[in-house]
């Protein structure tokens, strides 16, 4: 099976992110792959990687929260 017909599914747990996670954000929606759809569980995070969360997954439909 080729690589180009599958979906990546991506996981990602964040908790006080907001340093990283635009940079972290920005890395996987530029890969030259882009059948992928990222799921990502915060663990309580009160600084803005909350926010910063929601500005993406407005813009981008393969984010799943």
């Amino acid at each position: 099976m080729r690589l180009s017909n599958c979906k990546v599914v991506i996981l990602m747990a964040t908790y006080q992110g907001e340093k990283y996670i635009r940079e972290q954000l920005e890395s996987i929606i530029s890969q030259d792959f882009t059948n992928w759809e990222l799921y990502i569980s915060d663990d309580g995070s009160n600084d803005d990687t909350l926010k910063i969360l929601q500005e993406y997954k407005k813009s981008e439909q393969r984010i799943i929260e």
